[in-house]
């Protein structure tokens, strides 16, 4: 949740964020002639956000008032000689900016109330002269993950990380793609050990989102983007149904629409990790029996830094855990609020059950208009089913000895270790 003053509390909660009640869009861009911030005033007319927590990159447009042309990146400097002076000599220093890569930050707010939210920079800008607007999308600072290649060490087609804790084998690749990480060291879940990657390669043509993305999310964190430009290594909350909730909706006080969703789509409750010539499958009991009705479901991925049983463990439990959440989601349309963020509890009255559950935030999509005002669309999930606990004998390996798993090797052979994370049983497979 994002921290607010006690007035701007006060300000959301004393009328709906509709019509001439919509917060101010407090918008910077930043110059490509001289590197410094301006302020483009009264010429903002729309918002929106559009963040998730599967997807590292969140992306933003502001549309842009665009009278006599004067925010149009191919503005033509005599275009209107009859009032040639007053018009360059008022907002023309807007003129040429708005191309790919220019920079941008928002803040939302009321009066002298403003709350940083968000940050990028441009990738796409759309000149629409029917309607006289212009709408500039923008991509937070991991656009630089995603679309800048990979540079090799000299003298090799490659870049290797040197071998560390999660952490800082995800800021080596950062800072090479010029974004600033903050975070914390990670151990391995259920224990004091450092959590070692080892083997990080980047290959010269590949993306720096391609090296990165498999270790966060195979690690239980997400990358959370700061207002300043700088994203953090955050660890994914194991929140139960009972976490105290940050923000609370019910009809007829600040829930406009709710829709949930059950689905067995795209759900594996078999994970097999496999790193070179070792390869771990994991079963994962709840969703075996409440989801796909003990129709197994199996699917197998190939983690090159998961060196260890502990790091292949690891990777399956991520991956049962993003499984439950698609389980069970909840589609919500609230008044707005710019405190809310991914990963925060909320609690919703669902009028048709008449029940009161927490879930938490995977994805927000913010709007502000002078037509609408402002809400947001959130969607929420649950992680009921999954419960992190220690490893222990399962009740019922001898249910398990049976299961195989060709495609892993031809040489693969089952070992005698069996053991248990609650729901999660695993067998163990080493070559010949």
């Amino acid at each position: 949740m994002r921290e607010g003053s006690i007035s701007l509390i006060r300000m959301l909660g004393s009328y709906f964020q509709v019509g001439n009640n919509s917060p101010n869009l407090i918008v910077y861009m930043k110059r490509r002639d001289s590197s410094s911030y301006v302020q483009i005033q009264h010429r903002v007319i729309g918002l929106e956000v559009q963040e998730n927590a599967d997807q590292f990159a969140s992306t933003f447009t502001i549309t842009f008032a665009n009278e006599y042309g004067q925010m149009a990146p191919d503005n033509w400097y005599g275009k209107f000689s009859s009032i040639q002076e007053w018009f360059y000599n008022s907002e023309v220093t807007n003129t040429n900016q708005l191309y790919p890569q220019t920079e941008f930050k928002v803040s939302i707010g009321y009066g002298e109330e403003a709350l940083p939210y968000i940050h990028g920079f441009v990738s796409d800008v759309k000149v629409n002269a029917e309607s006289g607007t212009i709408s500039v999308t923008c991509t937070t600072s991991y656009k630089k993950v995603l679309h800048k290649s990979v540079i090799p060490t000299p003298g090799s087609d490659e870049i290797v990380a040197p071998t560390g804790n999660v952490y800082d084998v995800v800021k080596f690749f950062f800072q090479k793609a010029g974004v600033v990480l903050h975070g914390n060291r990670v151990n391995i879940p259920g224990t004091n050990q450092s959590w070692i990657v080892e083997g990080a390669t980047g290959k010269r043509f590949q993306k720096w989102d391609e090296i990165v993305r498999d270790i966060i999310d195979t690690t239980f964190h997400y990358i959370k983007h700061e207002p300043d430009g700088s994203c953090t290594f955050m660890k994914m909350p194991d929140y139960a149904i009972n976490e105290p909730a940050k923000f609370s909706f019910r009809e007829g006080e600040n829930l406009i629409s709710l829709d949930m969703q059950l689905t067995d789509q795209d759900i594996s409750n078999s994970i097999v990790v496999k790193c070179g010539d070792y390869a771990n499958g994991f079963l994962n009991s709840f969703l075996l029996k409440n989801v796909s009705q003990g129709d197994l479901r199996e699917e197998m991925i190939e983690v090159p830094w998961a060196t260890t049983f502990f790091a292949r463990r690891a990777v399956a439990a991520a991956y049962h855990l993003k499984a439950i959440q698609k389980f069970r989601t909840l589609t919500v349309a609230v008044v707005g609020d710019p405190r809310i963020q991914l990963f925060d509890v909320i609690s919703v009255y669902n009028r048709d059950s008449g029940q009161q559950w927490n879930y938490f935030v995977k994805g927000i999509n913010t709007m502000i208009s002078a037509d609408d005002g402002f809400y947001q669309t959130l969607d929420l999930t649950v992680n009921y089913g999954y419960e992190p606990a220690p490893y222990g004998v399962p009740p019922h390996a001898h249910q398990l000895k049976n299961l195989h798993y060709p495609q892993v090797s031809k040489n693969v052979i089952l070992s005698k270790k069996l053991a248990r994370k609650d729901d999660i049983f695993y067998e163990s497979f080493n070559s010949r």
